[in-house]
């Protein structure tokens, strides 16, 4: 989470290079006791994968109780050297047919992800503090 000083007004004015970035801590009570805005520390045993914008969706199951489902998405980034041989399959921006140029690959990888559904508890209470994020 982070905070900028002079508000939407500076980062649209020629004065923007003069707003300052602030860091805040890991969660922000928008409203005491209604609202908490929290950043999830989740974790993925998924290699080379780190999990971005997470989310907790509460509902009503078919029997009326509350569940709640996790969901984020994996993102990670695989990246590839080596070399290639320009010629009628490869092209190659200002080298000659057969000649051997240097490869890099870099591909995104994506997916969403889903925890168990489970029943949900009341917030209500909750000390987003005591959690030590």
């Amino acid at each position: 989470f982070a905070a900028v000083s002079g508000g939407d007004e500076a980062l649209r004015s020629s004065d923007a290079a003069d707003a300052t970035l602030t860091l805040l801590g890991s969660y922000v009570a928008i409203a005491p006791g209604a609202a908490v805005d929290v950043r999830l520390n989740w974790t993925t045993e998924l290699e080379n994968r780190a999990l971005i914008n997470p989310s907790s969706l509460w509902f009503v199951g078919a029997d009326g109780g509350a569940l709640v489902v996790h969901s984020a998405r994996a993102h990670g980034l695989d990246e590839s050297e080596g070399t290639v041989t320009c010629g009628a399959g490869m092209r190659c921006e200002g080298a000659e047919d057969g000649a051997v140029v240097s490869s890099f690959l870099s591909a995104w990888r994506s997916d969403v992800v889903l925890g168990d559904v489970r029943p949900a508890i009341s917030l209500s209470g909750w000390d987003v503090a005591a959690w030590g994020l």
